[in-house]
This record gives structure tokens, C-alpha cells and sequence, in this order.
């Protein structure tokens, strides 16, 4: 990857109040324009997942299901997420990522999802807010089961600056969704920005590197699939107005055009467009719709 370059899961900048300089993650809203309380009402402040930043992202599976005939395939990926729970995605009406916590949001049988977990396994770990939870200590997984939300987290999963056990970061997920711990948007005026900017991203520590988007501090996108077109937006915080510079967004999109790569990159946007808004700057485009999930 060139100096500059960014890609779906790494992307440049100082790390969002760290100490030193970090790695933003750019994370993937997909669907309609909700409210972005959808989303945000899952997602606690960093230090109830044991790190400084996280990645989140929202994938609207209802208007998935509904636009399928013009994507490039089945977007069955999500699957894995609560595996080995047997429910199809299309079953699902929403996802959401809360660093290494997923929260589905679906129509299934409580008794139906607990069989599946017994049958894999999983213990019985009591309940914690309307949810059971369910543990399996062989491959380190967790699941809280409500009557129509499913939560699961998982030991292997990536979580920078520290890891506290599955089921401690479900429990600090669900008392964020239930107003009884600060969320993430509120604890850091960046990832403020970046969601008031009509994305849904955050930041996470890494290794620094030099490049064109110095002093970046948050990234995200949002994909929105109507009929045959996706309308695609990026968003970069910068950590001040003057760090803005739109022949910065036009070169790193002629970048792309110049490298390999799927069907995120920027090279298969057309009709590409760059705003600034204070220390926010954008890339709007469109894309093909049967470019996702085509392989």
C-alpha cells in the first residue's frame, strides 16, 4: 500500500485522543437514511470495551433484502457473524458492530436460538438486562439472547488496547443501549463530528504513518443501495479547519484509480464530487449497485 493510501479497514491519521499518533478505521453504513440513533444507541464509550478507540459500523439488512435482485450476489457474509445460531440473513433487519460486540437485530424463535447454541455447546451464564447469556469455553465466544436482538462477542476478535472477556463487553454494550453508560458519540467530540457528518466510523490505535492525510483523526463511509445505484459518501475529520484540502481528497481518489483493487475501492466511483465543512471534508460518488457482494 502506497504512503496515503487508504483502504476499507485502515486508514491514515493521529489516533482520536491517544498520545501518540494511530491508525483511523473506517467502518460501513449500508441502507436508508436513519436517524443515526439506530446505531449509535449500541455503541459505549471506549473504555467499556478496554480500548481507547473502536471501529463501528451499521448494515441496514432490511433494505438489503428488499434491493437483492441488483446486487452482485447474496450478501450472506453476515452469516458468520452469529454463527452457529441457524438464521438465514435476510432474516435479520439490522447489524450492528460495536468494535468486537455485533448486535443483530432479527425475527427468530428465542427457544429455536437456544437450542442452536446448547447444541454447540454453550453454557447457560444467567441473565443480564432482559438477556440470557450463553458462553462457550472452548472457542472463547459469547451470546446474549433477547426476544428480538441478538448480541455475540468473541475472544479472537481484534480489540485494540486491551480485551476484557466476551461477556463483560456485551454487558457494557447493553447498558449503553439502555442509557445507563455514556456512548461513544458523547465521550469523543471526533466520532461527534464523524456521525453528525452522516457516517458511521471510528478510530482506532495503530502504527502511524506519513502520508497525504496528515492530522486525520476520523474516517468513515456510507453506502446507500437505491434500486441499480449505490450513493456513496466519505467523510475525514481532520484535527483542524486548516488541515482540509480538497486537492487532498481529489489525488487520493486518482490514487486509487492507479491501483488494484474490489470492489471498495474508490477507482469504481463515478460521478465523483469533493465538499468541505469545517474540519470535515467529503468524497461523494456513485457506484453500481452489482458491484457488492459480487464475489
Amino acid at each position: 500500500m502506497a504512503d496515503g493510501e487508504l483502504t476499507r479497514r485502515a486508514m491514515l491519521g493521529r489516533g482520536v485522543a491517544a498520545a501518540a499518533a494511530g491508525v483511523a478505521g473506517c467502518s460501513t453504513l449500508l441502507g436508508t437514511d436513519e436517524e443515526t440513533g439506530v446505531f449509535t444507541q449500541w455503541l459505549p464509550a471506549p473504555a467499556g470495551l478496554g480500548t481507547d478507540h473502536y471501529q463501528f459500523r451499521y448494515a441496514d439488512l432490511g433494505t438489503l433484502a428488499t434491493e437483492r435482485d441488483h446486487l452482485g450476489g447474496e450478501p450472506d457474509v453476515f452469516e458468520s457473524a452469529w454463527q452457529p445460531v441457524g438464521l438465514a440473513w435476510e432474516d435479520a433487519s439490522a447489524v450492528v458492530g460495536a468494535g468486537s460486540v455485533d448486535v443483530i437485530t432479527a425475527d427468530y424463535d428465542r427457544a429455536d436460538v437456544v437450542a442452536d447454541l446448547r447444541d454447540a455447546g454453550y453454557a447457560d451464564g444467567g441473565d443480564y438486562r432482559g438477556y440470557t447469556l450463553y458462553a462457550n469455553e472452548a472457542d472463547a465466544t459469547a451470546f446474549a439472547v433477547g426476544d428480538a436482538t441478538l448480541l455475540t462477542a468473541s475472544e479472537s476478535q481484534f480489540v485494540a488496547g486491551g480485551s476484557p472477556d466476551p461477556v463483560t463487553r456485551m454487558e457494557a454494550v447493553l447498558d449503553a443501549n439502555q442509557g445507563d453508560a455514556e456512548r461513544y458519540p458523547e465521550a469523543n467530540a471526533d466520532m461527534r463530528a464523524l456521525v453528525e457528518g452522516k457516517t458511521t466510523a471510528s478510530a482506532q490505535p495503530g502504527e502511524a504513518r506519513s502520508g497525504r492525510f496528515a492530522n486525520l483523526v476520523a474516517s468513515g463511509f456510507t453506502r446507500v443501495v437505491d434500486g441499480a445505484t449505490v450513493d456513496e459518501t466519505h467523510v475525514y475529520v481532520y484535527e483542524d479547519q486548516r488541515d482540509v484540502d480538497r486537492a487532498v481528497l481529489k489525488s487520493h481518489v486518482e490514487a486509487s484509480e492507479n491501483a488494484t483493487g474490489g470492489a471498495d475501492a474508490l477507482a469504481a466511483v463515478e460521478d465523483v464530487s469533493y465538499e468541505t465543512d469545517g474540519r470535515l471534508g467529503s468524497i461523494t460518488g456513485t457506484r453500481p449497485a452489482d458491484t457488492l457482494y459480487s464475489g
